[in-house]
């Protein structure tokens, strides 16, 4: 799916890899959070909830994010 477009500026952190490859994420988290830079967790629609649940993990590790309900579809159509 990240293949096929994404937002610009993303990562792919797929939840179904998350608890296995969220180690790699650890810099870019940090370097936004010391940048003051927001946190933006996005799926392919709004009917897709791994970006909700992505959004919770990371906040249990102390993460603050916010999630773009709409995902990436309504992105896509917007033409942003």
């Amino acid at each position: 799916f990240f293949r096929l477009g994404h937002i610009p500026g993303a990562f792919n952190l797929p939840l179904k890899t998350f608890d296995t490859e969220v180690h790699s994420f650890l810099q870019y988290l940090e370097e936004a959070r010391s940048s003051g830079k927001k946190v933006v967790i996005y799926c392919a629609d709004k009917d897709c909830p791994d970006s909700l649940t992505t959004a919770r993990k990371l906040a249990r590790l102390g993460y603050s994010t916010s999630v773009y309900r709409g995902g990436w579809k309504e992105w896509r159509s917007a033409g942003l």
